[in-house]
């Protein structure tokens, strides 16, 4: 889509997907941060599945929704992990995604991504899991 024409969603949505986090930035406070394209996709989807973990991070922290599914029933979550970027999953878990919802075809849920994996990953997801809920856990209960 030619630039000069687009709208600020989809010039969020664009600068997330090839990384421009100063492009990010200029957007994000005037656009609808939980714009979806034709597939369902949204500007935290595509970062989460190009490894774009400061554009992740900051559209996180401004409230972009973590859960948000496309026509697929993926999740950014999701995407993270089939691309093996699991620093942003790790990110997305500590954010408090929903790693139960489900995909549409395949029934697959965000764990079963996270089995699809080498071991090392997992372990390195699964002790970060662990660290997250031990602090909500002192948070809530102390």
């Amino acid at each position: 889509m030619f630039a000069f024409f687009a709208s600020k969603e989809q010039r969020l949505y664009d600068a997330a997907e090839k990384g421009q986090l100063s492009e990010v930035m200029e957007y994000i406070n005037e656009a609808n941060i939980n714009y979806k394209d034709k597939n369902g996709n949204t500007a935290l989807m595509k970062a989460s599945m190009n490894g774009h973990r400061a554009i992740v991070d900051t559209l996180i922290s401004h409230k972009a929704d973590i859960n948000i599914q496309n026509k697929y029933g993926e999740t950014a979550f999701m995407l993270s992990c089939g691309w093996e970027h699991i620093d942003i999953a790790v990110s997305l878990i500590e954010a408090g995604c929903d790693c139960s919802l489900r995909t549409i075809k395949a029934n697959n849920s965000g764990i079963d991504f996270l089995r699809n994996l080498d071991h090392f990953h997992i372990v390195k997801v699964t002790l970060n899991l662990l660290l997250c809920f031990s602090r909500l856990f002192v948070y809530c209960y102390l």
